[in-house]
């Protein structure tokens, strides 16, 4: 056979245009198929369905919030700002995933949590992905947000969810990332069917944890300079010096059971600790 009639008989499959991400509607339309498949294809499981914010404000409560020394601070006119972008912070991207955590100068206003970048998009169990996509105004779900792993031949991959998130206009942030765009062109040009995957939608709270990843969970919010600020005040008065705070966690816990007999044994951990003697500035 010759390269002629090779050429006429191979598939004339165009490459997948540069794109990072882009909404279920244009990859429709990329792909010419209905935007219904692509939500098919999201509530089976086969490929991730993402929202993308831009200091977007939340209002949840129930938030995973990692140890002080992942953040990074910088301020403004306003207060403090504290920043998570994930381990690999060095080698991100602009739509990559972000905590904003606003400590304000003046007292009377309240702090603030924004997001940015992109979150996977997790449902619940009344209401299915296609509803979902076509609602309007606010809808509240469940975001997580999936970050660099810590080292490149490590297989696990730090995430970071947010419950019960309040989110407006939720169709215009839906995004298809390209990695799952490939895979929707691969299977069309095939005909191959996707694999699917039992998706159960996820209705509880429960905050989960990794040993190697060096994360604190925080249910009630995070704590701030002010607070941790406040603990070393009081612990001075109960006659602890700086240099107990900077020398061995171990025998501070054993002076601070000696001379505050009223708290006993301090119940938190060694890492939390050492985060808020740190961030009040004494170790």
């Amino acid at each position: 056979m010759t390269k002629a009639a090779i050429a006429e008989t191979e598939p004339n499959i165009r490459p997948l245009i540069p794109l990072e991400y882009c909404s279920p509607e244009r990859a429709s339309r990329l792909f010419g198929c209905e935007v219904e498949d692509i939500f098919h294809w999201v509530a089976t499981g086969a490929i991730n369905l993402f929202a993308e914010f831009s200091g977007y404000k939340i209002d949840s409560d129930h938030i995973e919030l990692l140890s002080d020394c992942d953040w990074f601070e910088d301020s403004n006119s306003e207060g403090v700002i504290s920043s998570y972008y994930g381990p690999d912070v060095n080698n991100g991207s602009n739509y990559r995933p972000s905590l904003h955590y606003l400590e304000p100068y003046d007292p009377s206003r309240e702090h603030e949590l924004r997001i940015s970048g992109l979150w996977h998009v997790d449902y619940d169990s009344e209401f299915s992905l296609h509803v979902l996509s076509r609602m309007d105004g606010e809808r509240r779900c469940i975001l997580t947000a999936f970050f660099e792993p810590f080292k490149k031949s490590s297989g696990f991959k730090p995430s970071l969810t947010l419950y019960d998130v309040l989110v407006s206009d939720m169709p215009a942030r839906l995004r298809i990332k390209r990695d799952d765009l490939l895979k929707i062109q691969r299977h069309i040009n095939s005909g191959e069917v996707m694999s699917m995957q039992s998706l159960t939608p996820r209705t509880d709270k429960a905050h989960s944890t990794n040993e190697n990843s060096g994360k604190m969970v925080s249910n009630s919010g995070r704590v701030t300079r002010k607070q941790c600020c406040f603990i070393v005040d009081l612990l001075r008065a109960h006659g602890l010096t700086d240099t107990d705070f900077k020398g061995s966690i171990g025998e501070l816990r054993q002076k601070i059971a000696n001379k505050i007999p009223s708290i006993g044994s301090l119940d938190v951990d060694d890492n939390t600790l050492i985060d808020w003697l740190r961030k009040a500035g004494v170790r």
